[in-house]
């Protein structure tokens, strides 16, 4: 409801503001992110480069820069890895070598944006930042890294950047995982759990003795999911017994080092969230070659041939992650709406309802229980002279009302109160009679109104005496007639006139009780189908039911007068028709009978459960 209520102050404050000329400032297009934490010297310009050089020609998966700056910014970093320069000889555009080398650390905060294309179908643009590491630093000063952390908080999945190095010792990686833990508190924000996904990716894993290739990549395969939701001895040793990492032995050993070092840091976060997978990865495909400067310190630099492996990997279950988030949070919104929508309709709806049954209704039924009795068969002989009217004018009153006529689930105690009105009407005692005034010229049309009368009383006679198919469908059309007659009429006498306007309405009266009658329930029964034999009721082109043996149907059928009825015997065995019987528009109930040629009668109709009782006139 508080949410309902905000609603509308915004779209009020709306107006106001279109009202008082004020221009709406343009909204900015929702942008997908996908944040890559680590820390200085883990890898993440090297990752960015590699991965997108990786994915060029993978037709399931493939990364492609989104802007200049990005395919720039990659280039740049891929050109100094394999010692590539642009030169220019002569007039003419060349390349040259040079000496192979890292990109210098990031020294400033970069968007690199990417369209990701999964099996050349699904497209899903996203943007990541390459920023200096020391920023990422639990020692950091907050207002330093506040749009880094803002960047995660709003991200739809995490990468967490971490290498072997920093795994094994104890003070360093105490610091990282300090500055990474922080951030899920942030990114929770007091919730249970954590909504966003989180990779954990350990690069520079060519650093691990037993690391080899592609299979290593992913830690938890789908089929060891569950094992999550163990304890955390129980999960290291169903990780280790699958079948990529139990064929070999030093990567299984160099496996358990890690889980072992990296305990507290799965427990936390299994504690927020289970979803959350682990990478190995290898930028560059080998341990990079040590080569002495200019002032004869030893650094690394790249190997001649580069051969990434699993880079492509994070990328892609983050991917694939953020899609299935963003679809979550589309329902959930859906389903929020449809939530409060639908309890509204129940506030709403159900008052009308609750005033009918607590209060309208029971301000005439009880009282009448009280002195006629309880029960349905009320003895209205009890009611005095004094206490009719009374009554009578609260049926009246009851049957009036807006709320009564107009919500569903009312109908029923409506009529009941209608023709409980006609049965105290009926035992009112007849009004005194009062000396009618002399209409001196209804004399000279006397005649011609008792012959109007008398068709009247013949067809009432008729009516109330014919049966409900008569009632239903003849009966209408013939007082349609009468009234036509007594419209047309041209006698001006006052008792004339009075005359007929009494008929009027009591022909408008039969017409309005007709009206329950334009869409009806009805249940039939069904008598000997044979064996290998199926009915089909079919109205006004929509099959209805399928019966296969002899039972009572009690499915409800919504039929509206004039809807042609069929009903079809199909041979179950040789898929022909035994038979067909075709009827008009009527409700069905004078036809007792449904005969076939090659099996007899099949059916009866036997039940009908209308939802009120023909009129009388």
């Amino acid at each position: 409801m508080l949410r309902i209520l905000a609603l509308f102050k915004k779209l009020k404050a709306k107006r106001k503001k279109k009202k008082a000329g004020e221009k709406e400032a343009p909204r900015a297009p929702e942008v997908n992110k996908i944040a890559v934490f680590g820390h200085t010297n883990v890898g993440k310009t090297v990752f960015f480069v590699m991965a997108h050089e990786a994915t060029r020609d993978d037709l399931r998966f493939r990364l492609d820069t989104r802007d200049d700056q990005t395919a720039s910014e990659l280039l740049s970093n891929l050109k100094m890895l394999r010692g590539l320069e642009a030169s220019v000889v002569e007039g003419a555009r060349a390349e040259k070598r040079v000496e192979r080398r890292f990109p210098p650390p990031t020294s400033e905060t970069k968007a690199l944006s990417f369209v990701a294309v999964l099996n050349q179908r699904k497209r899903f643009d996203f943007t990541s930042l390459d920023y200096r590491g020391e920023i990422a630093s639990i020692d950091e000063q907050p207002e330093l890294k506040e749009d880094l952390i803002n960047f995660c908080v709003e991200s739809d999945c995490i990468l967490f950047f971490l290498e072997p190095d920093v795994i094994f010792s104890e003070l360093h990686r105490m610091n990282q995982l300090a500055s990474f833990k922080s951030l899920l508190q942030l990114v929770v924000n007091g919730r249970r759990s954590l909504s966003v996904p989180v990779g954990l990716v350990v690069t520079k894993a060519d650093l691990l003795e037993g690391f080899e290739d592609e299979p290593h990549t992913v830690l938890i395969t789908r089929r060891y999911e569950y094992a999550k939701s163990k304890r955390y001895d129980e999960f290291v040793e169903r990780l280790l017994d699958q079948p990529h990492i139990k064929g070999s032995e030093r990567w299984r050993r160099d496996l358990r080092r890690v889980l072992e070092h990296l305990q507290d840091f799965f427990e936390t976060l299994s504690g927020l969230s289970l979803d959350y997978q682990v990478f190995f990865v290898s930028a560059i495909g080998s341990k990079p070659p040590e080569k002495l400067d200019e002032k004869g310190a030893s650094i690394h630099v790249p190997p001649r041939r580069l051969k990434p492996i699993g880079v492509k990997e994070p990328f892609k279950w983050a991917v694939t992650r953020a899609m299935v988030q963003k679809k979550i949070r589309a329902w959930r919104k859906v389903t929020r709406w449809v939530f409060w929508l639908a309890f509204l309709w129940c506030l709403f709806f159900s008052i009308p309802n609750l005033l009918n049954i607590g209060f309208w209704y029971p301000d005439i039924f009880e009282v009448e229980e009280e002195i006629t009795g309880s029960g349905y068969r009320h003895d209205l002989s009890k009611l005095s002279d004094q206490t009719l009217p009374d009554f009578k004018r609260r049926y009246e009153k009851y049957a009036g009302k807006i709320f009564v006529s107009a919500f569903f689930g009312m109908g029923g105690l409506k009529e009941f109160a209608e023709h409980r009105f006609d049965q105290l009407d009926a035992h009112s005692p007849p009004p005194k009679a009062k000396p009618a005034p002399v209409d001196s010229a209804f004399a000279g049309e006397k005649d011609d109104y008792e012959k109007l009368e008398r068709e009247f009383q013949r067809l009432r006679a008729k009516i109330n005496g014919g049966s409900e198919i008569y009632r239903l469908e003849e009966a209408p059309g013939e007082l349609l007639e009468l009234k036509k007659s007594l419209e047309s009429s041209t006698l001006s006498s006052s008792t004339a006139k009075q005359g007929i306007k009494s008929m009027l309405g009591k022909i408008d009266r039969f017409f309005l009780r007709l009206q329950c009658w334009d869409e009806v329930e009805f249940y039939i029964s069904v008598d000997g189908i044979p064996a290998g034999y199926g009915l089909y009721v079919v109205i006004a082109g929509e099959r209805y039911g399928r019966i296969y043996d002899s039972r009572e149907w009690r499915e409800p059928v919504s039929w509206k007068k004039g809807q042609p009825v069929v009903y079809r015997l199909i041979n179950e065995t040789t898929q022909r028709e035994a038979g067909k019987q075709e009827r008009p528009g009527s409700y069905g109930i004078a036809h007792s009978e449904i005969e076939f040629p090659e099996v007899g009668t099949v059916l009866k109709i036997s039940k009908r459960g209308f939802d009120c009782k023909p009129p009388t006139l």
